[in-house]
């Protein structure tokens, strides 16, 4: 049995989600300790968690022990590798539902996604063979759950950002709808989150390209061809939070060049209710294998502008970077903002801070935003070959880390460079500890695929990963 402590890297809930998805894959028996040790608020399984492992625990014949929320300690020993009969049916679809209403559904997922595009579709009276391995099946998802929460990916961030990258880097395809939102944010409603998903299994993750270096050697600087915001705000306040988005991004540089649109905008109902979602893209380029890129930066507002202001005192503005996005979104900042009348100062200060985040994820280049780079480290693990999802350092990310992780530091032109598929074992990583380039999650995600699949190898400072090539 693989022991891990929850308390190695990041220390949260990614290196729990990445080890149970890939035990399950891999058969490998598993037990985490101090599950979520490195949290503030005392650590062990929260709902999504247990509700996710629990269902993995169930399709694979898995012995558990521990798997309730609060948790801290658990042990996990799957038996066999199959999906649920009929889940290739949207008769029959696979139902996902975590114990409470507001548990993320983006962070469920992120724990079955691998299983249910590997899992094995058992025989039936209908179907009395397997499906081969060059054949294309799909599985059909009910997910329910929280679909804006804190700390978490939202679903907008997962359809604009990362299903998209998933397909056009692995070929990973995921028809989507929501069905209804449901936050963790204003008074209960007894509304429960309902997102609808297809889920279309590849025979393997063929990578479609690994670097985006140019001939020359030299990173090809993001040329953004278009700036989409996505915005859910109580009445009081939309217009003029899309006045002020508009401003901003009208006055960015790396922003400016495209006119901002808006891709949904929305009344949310309630004062506490206000998400805001910019996505920058490239172009690609298909004939030479340039995919899209895409950077997304969110914002989930937990206080209530509207009461704050009729109090007088005004709210704390919460800054989801990123997933989780949005795995695109742990760390939060606050800041008070001045009541006024007309909600002005909030709405600019909101524009400036998404606006800013965003700007800076683009100017530091790679081939996306910090938190999906994050999310794509398993696909990368279990891929058929070799891929790069490189980013450009910020002066400022590392800080994160722990003390004990070595940063390379490298300048982009010579990251680049490592991009090239080349069998120089100089460059490989030490893979006994979280590392690599980017944020702390980045590089705890590494390591636990490093840990939980043998075929695995990450080289040139966690920017180029050989995959198991799992089918």
């Amino acid at each position: 049995m693989l022991t891990i402590d929850g308390r190695v890297g990041e220390g949260g809930g990614q290196l729990v989600r990445t080890a149970a998805a890939l035990a399950a894959l891999s058969g490998q028996a598993l037990r985490v300790d101090n599950v979520r040790g490195n949290r503030s608020s005392g650590g062990g399984l929260r709902p999504q968690h247990a509700a996710a492992i629990l269902w993995l625990a169930e399709v694979t014949g898995a012995a558990t022990a521990g798997i309730h929320t609060g948790s801290t300690t658990f042990t996990f020993r799957p038996k066999h590798r199959l999906l649920p009969a009929g889940c290739d049916s949207s008769e029959t679809p696979i139902v996902l539902r975590a114990a409470t209403e507001a548990a993320s559904a983006a962070l469920m997922l992120q724990t079955v996604l691998p299983y249910m595009l590997f899992g094995d579709l058992p025989q039936t009276a209908a179907s009395p063979k397997k499906a081969t391995k060059t054949e294309t099946t799909a599985v059909h998802l009910a997910l329910h759950g929280g679909t804006h929460v804190s700390n978490a990916p939202t679903y907008d961030y997962l359809d604009q950002v990362l299903f998209p990258t998933l397909e056009d880097w692995f070929g990973v395809r995921v028809e989507r709808s929501i069905v209804q939102r449901c936050w963790n944010t204003g008074s209960a409603n007894g509304v429960e989150g309902h997102i609808d998903l297809v889920i279309h299994r590849p025979p393997q993750l063929a990578p479609r390209v690994y670097s985006l270096a140019s001939e020359t050697g030299t990173p090809k600087t993001p040329e953004i061809v278009a700036v989409e915001a996505t915005v859910y705000a109580p009445s009081e306040v939309l217009e003029q939070l899309i006045e002020a988005l508009s401003h901003e991004a009208s006055l960015c540089d790396a922003l400016s060049r495209p006119d901002l649109q808006f891709r949904s905008v929305e009344e949310s109902g309630h004062g506490s209710r206000l998400y805001v979602l910019l996505v920058a893209r490239t172009a690609g380029d298909e004939a030479n294998k340039i995919p899209v890129r895409r950077w997304g930066r969110d914002y989930l507002e937990r206080g209530n502008i509207l009461k704050a202001a009729t109090k007088g005192r005004g709210p704390a503005v919460h800054s989801k970077k990123g997933k989780k996005g949005s795995k695109g979104h742990r760390a939060k900042e606050a800041t008070d903002v001045p009541a006024v009348a007309n909600f002005g100062a909030v709405c600019d200060r909101i524009a400036q801070r998404v606006v800013g985040y965003l700007a800076a994820d683009v100017a530091a280049g790679g081939c996306g935003d910090e938190y999906l780079q994050d999310q794509v480290v398993v696909f990368q693990a279990l891929a058929a070959g070799t891929t790069s999802f490189w980013r450009g350092q910020k002066e400022k990310e590392d800080k994160e880390k722990k003390e004990d992780i070595e940063d390379d530091d490298l300048e982009l032109e010579g990251a680049v460079a490592k991009l090239k598929l080349d069998t120089d074992t100089s460059t490989a990583d030490d893979m006994t500890a979280p590392f690599g380039e980017g944020s702390l999650h980045a590089a705890t995600a590494r390591w636990v695929t490093a840990e939980l699949l043998s075929g695995v190898r990450w080289s040139s400072n966690g920017t180029v990963c050989q995959g198991a090539g799992w089918t």
